[in-house]
């Protein structure tokens, strides 16, 4: 069987626990009670009124603390223990009222495993196993599979025997091992049909386990001691009736067996043996968690029932934890609403907080009205630490419509529970800092700022910034007193020199062209006027020399001042434009760089620098265009489906070849690349696609380990060319060795599919390969699919536009280069919330180590998948062969002067015919198009 690789060396994701070393557990109740009593509740800044949250606001939580705040803080108890007190005093503060007595004797029986087919259980030595009648029997050292049928090689015999259950399995010189090695016996049972395992073992040495696993064992003495009388007292006073006493997670205390015990917490377990603590004579529910933020919270406000010894107390010692504080995490109020489900975006919240701090409930405004949230629904929603939590709130509003060159206008925003808080400007494509800023007592701000050029301004507080708010500054252009009837002088700010403009004149209610000029280095320009037959008229019926206008032209040049123009009656000034828009940098024919690139709106857009180096939007004005969907394949490892980067009506279709849902995507490869070609643009969150107009068609391939099996590659293709794909993404391949015809990986079934789509009109783009995944680097051979017919291979480029050493070189199938290194784009969800200190949940700066600066041609290709779409929506005549024609022809040479020393002038086995061009290639449509070809251009 042929396999292939995703480029970039997809790894399988590690099961992550729910924290990391040095981070303690959140202890959770048995039940818990989401409806907190808002009695004796009171709204945040009560008494003040608040400004409304504006235009597109983001919402910044900002909290302490981690857990559900009841009883011990663990990072409170060691920084009282660093502090000098002894655990009998820690214990005291936090459970007051309570007394420390002794605990009954008993076993644990914790519950390791259920509803399974088989187990799988041994020894290193031999042990013994107790059957459902009461007989025990001899197993040999080893490890044996248990199945429902409860059948094991016994007492020396070869052929495994049906044993009456249940059966307890007792430890002989070694202990016993399911999965990890336990002390005490295990049980296995039958119930509905699967297996059950449960380990008894003493209290004592159950909790040898639970201490280490809950509190790290580094910590100070005193503070393990406070754990082990927590966590003994907290096991006898939840322990369950039934099959079993305990789960071995955190639905009651993470328990991890042998092997994780330490001498530090086993000596803290056994100097307090058989010590709990006692309220009214009964063992006390003593419920921990990792970090109170500074004051614990009652049982009453957490859960709705008071319970003497779990009150609200003071926890100074608390800022010890990294926890502490927390945030701040912004939320657009789109991404506010679907997380809440509640039909549409927040547009502003308030807050209701109970007698410990914490938020009982929060209020959110939509346009259908208040909605009111638990405020433990929602940290659960949100993936909160705690409900101690507060929600400021930033926006930023631009003036009505485009300011004129030269002058001063306003910016109004909202800045309400931020601080501190910055303005920021785009220029040069990177934000820059403008200055601090203090928000009114309401929240409000209003900001002068003067721009000359049209421009992007943002609010933001540490690393979090609001929508940004454009601000179009239109020229001023203006024309002086007439020379002569027939000559107009005039001038436009800033200097467009060379820019032409036209002068118009009205007749009746049209407007008619009646002479151009070109503007100078000054800004000046010299119209003629057209003769016409009452021209001397109408000079001779001229407005005084110091007036500097003919009669008759105040109405008229009224008109002209609501255009901001002024001049003769029934004459216009018009600059010759592509498109018809007043806003500065618009093109102007002859005009180099007139235009500046468009700038999505999308905040993370900023970390893209390869939609600068694609220029990517710099082929459109103000305003993108509305085009025809595009439908766009990626052949990948699926797509996280519940990505607000995707909206649903933006995939068109999707399905699995390798089992499972093309809904997930467990690798990331696919939602990165996803990213790239199709992230909503404009959206006010994440960043940008460059193709706006793509329709996705997603085919998962990816097995769990990042490799591909080529039928199923294969199949996806021709199955993505059925559904109408325009344009196929391959960022997979398969290494090519002309020399070693074992090592070469080409495929005819792999082949034939190309083929098949590329007839039915799709442009195929692959990444030529990394290196890294070959014999040698640099590897001189690109890779398959690209080294294959009809199919644009692209390379990678570094961000100073060197071709890096592990991008395939080839001196045929090499095509196009693109930015391949320090890559940003979306990623699952369901990985980037294993670092949830991590600010951009579901982008790849979130991800694991592979995709955090991320590089490889996997990355380069889809920027060419995306341009390709872009001139299929523009012009959707066009053929397959002629969109590779114009990818290819326009890009821009990579050589010595463009940061590549090895790269030859024009095409070169590095970097193929150049650098992706977008902008470029749009232009190219203008001019006549490349002849159809029944091929594309290295076939």
């Amino acid at each position: 069987m042929l396999l292939v690789t995703l480029f970039a060396s997809l790894v399988r994701v590690p099961g992550a626990g729910r924290r990391g070393f040095g981070v303690p557990s959140m202890r959770r109740p048995l039940a818990l009670v989401l409806a907190i009593a808002a009695a004796g509740a009171t709204p945040a800044a009560q008494g003040r009124p608040l400004a409304p949250a504006g235009q597109n606001p983001t919402f910044v939580i900002t909290g302490h603390g981690w857990g559900h705040g009841v009883g011990m803080s663990q990072y409170g108890a060691y920084g009282y223990a660093q502090h000098g007190f002894a655990y009998p005093k820690i214990l005291a503060h936090y459970f007051p009222g309570t007394e420390l007595g002794p605990a009954p004797a008993g076993k644990m029986r914790v519950l390791l495993s259920s509803g399974t087919a088989k187990l799988t259980l041994g020894a290193a030595d031999g042990f013994t196993v107790r059957d459902g009648a009461g007989t025990k029997h001899g197993v040999a050292a080893g490890t044996y599979t248990i199945t429902p049928a409860l059948k094991l090689k016994v007492d020396g015999s070869q052929k495994p025997q049906a044993l009456a259950g249940p059966l307890l399995f007792q430890p002989g010189a070694s202990a016993l091992s399911l999965g990890r090695r336990y002390r005490g016996a295990i049980q296995v049972d039958v119930d509905a049909g699967k297996l059950r395992a449960i380990n008894v073992v003493g209290l004592e040495q159950y909790l040898y386990g639970v201490v280490p696993s809950e509190m790290p064992y580094t910590w100070a003495p005193e503070a393990l001691k406070v754990q082990a009388v927590a966590a003994r007292s907290y096991a006898l006073a939840t322990k369950r009736s039934g099959a079993f006493d305990v789960y071995r997670d955190t639905r009651d205390q993470v328990y991890l067996g042998l092997a994780h015990e330490k001498p530090s917490s086993n000596a803290a377990v056994d100097a307090t043996a058989g010590e709990v603590l006692l309220y009214d004579g009964a063992v006390a529910k003593t419920y921990f968690f990792s970090t109170s933020g500074g004051r614990t919270a009652s049982a009453e406000d957490v859960w709705g029932t008071a319970v003497p010894y779990l009150v609200s107390v003071p926890d100074p010692y608390d800022t010890i934890s990294p926890y502490h504080n927390w945030g701040p995490f912004p939320f657009t109020g789109a991404k506010l609403g679907r997380t809440l489900h509640l039909g549409g975006a927040v547009t502003d919240v308030r807050t209701t907080v109970n007698p410990s701090g914490r938020v009982a409930t929060l209020t959110a405004v939509t346009a259908d009205g208040e909605r009111p949230v638990d405020g433990a629904a929602l940290k659960k929603a949100l993936g909160l630490r705690s409900t101690w939590f507060s929600v400021g709130v930033l926006s930023l509003s631009p003036p009505a419509g485009p300011v004129t060159y030269g002058s001063t206008t306003r910016l109004t925003g909202i800045a309400r529970g931020v601080r501190p808080l910055e303005l920021q400007q785009r220029a040069g494509g990177t934000w820059q800092f403008v200055g601090g800023l203090t928000a009114a007592k309401d929240g409000s701000l209003t900001i002068p700022v003067k721009p000359t050029v049209t421009t992007q301004y943002r609010l933001a507080t540490g690393k979090v910034t609001a929508a940004a708010a454009r601000v179009s500054v239109a020229p001023l252009v203006r024309m002086t007193p007439p020379r002569t009837p027939r000559e107009l002088l005039g001038y436009i700010r800033p200097v467009i020199s060379g820019a032409v403009v036209s002068i118009q004149r009205q007749q009746g209610t049209a407007w008619t062209t009646v002479a151009t000029a070109t503007v100078d280095d000054s800004g000046n320009f010299d119209a003629k006027l057209a003769r016409r037959e009452n021209a001397d008229r109408e000079a001779r019926r001229a407005a005084p020399a110091d007036r500097g206008h003919v009669p008759g032209a105040r109405r008229a040049g009224a008109r002209a001042r609501s255009r901001r123009l002024a001049g003769p009656a029934g004459v216009r000034l018009v600059r010759r434009a592509a498109l018809a828009a007043i806003a500065l940098g618009l093109v102007l024919p002859g005009v180099a760089g007139a235009r500046p690139s468009y700038v999505p709106s999308d905040p993370l857009a900023t970390k893209q620098y390869y939609l600068t180096q694609d220029h990517a939007f710099d082929a459109f004005g103000d305003k993108l265009p509305v085009l025809n969907p595009v439908r766009v394949a990626i052949i990948d490892s699926g797509i996280d489906y519940t990505h607000p980067e995707f909206p649903h009506n933006r995939i068109w279709a999707l399905r699995s070849f390798v089992g499972g849902s093309a809904m997930t995507d467990e690798q990331g490869h696919g939602t990165f690349i996803a990213g790239e070609i199709a992230a909503a643009i404009n959206n006010n969150e994440g960043i940008a696609g460059i193709a706006f107009p793509a329709q996705l068609i997603i085919a998962k391939i990816a097995g769990p380990e990042g490799t591909i099996d080529i039928a199923d590659e294969a199949a996806a293709i021709r199955w993505a060319a059925d559904r109408g794909a325009q344009v196929i993404n391959l960022s997979i391949g398969g290494l090519r060795d002309p020399t070693d015809p074992q090592n070469d990986m080409f495929s005819s079934t792999e082949a034939n599919a190309i083929e098949y789509a590329y007839r039915r009109g799709a442009v195929i783009v692959a990444a030529v390969g990394n290196s890294d995944e070959a014999p040698s680097q640099p590897w001189p051979w690109a890779s398959y699919p690209a080294a294959l017919p009809h199919v644009i291979g692209v390379s990678a480029l570094t961000r100073l536009g060197n071709v890096p050493d592990y991008s395939n070189r080839d001196p045929v199938f090499n095509d196009l280069s693109a930015p391949g290194s320090g890559i940003f784009s979306t990623f699952p969800a369901s990985i980037t919330a294993l670092r949830p200190t991590c600010v951009d949940q579901g982008f790849s700066d979130c991800g694991d180590d592979e995709y955090r600066n991320a590089e490889g041609t996997s990355f380069a290709a889809p920027q060419v998948s995306a341009a390709a779409a872009v001139l299929f929506a523009l012009v959707p005549t066009l053929t397959n062969s002629q969109v590779a024609s114009l990818l290819e022809h326009s890009a821009d040479d990579v050589d010595a002067g463009t940061g590549c020393p090895r790269c030859a002038l024009l095409r070169d086995p590095l970097s193929g015919w150049g650098r992706l061009d977008v902008a470029k290639a749009v232009a190219a449509l203008a001019q006549p198009l490349p002849a159809a070809d029944a091929f594309e251009g290295n076939d």
